[in-house]
């Protein structure tokens, strides 16, 4: 599995698990709304540390959870 898929299903599934919003998520990341939309429809690349970083700060998980192959 690609790394940007592993994210997309990691993410997917810990944000339904949350039963998080998209706008809940965007505060707490800090990134854009539309960013995070796309990373949860599996169409992001080029997703920049910062970014990981702040998913892992909105869904208190660390990165190595994120990117851990399911």
């Amino acid at each position: 599995m690609s790394v940007y898929r592993t994210l997309y299903v990691q993410t997917l599934v810990a944000v339904q698990e949350r039963k998080l919003a998209v706008r809940d998520i965007a505060c707490a990341s800090a990134l854009p709304e539309a960013r995070i939309v796309s990373i949860l429809e599996g169409e992001a690349r080029d997703i920049t540390l910062t970014e990981l970083a702040g998913l892992c700060t909105a869904l208190g998980m660390p990165p190595a959870a994120l990117l851990r192959s399911a």
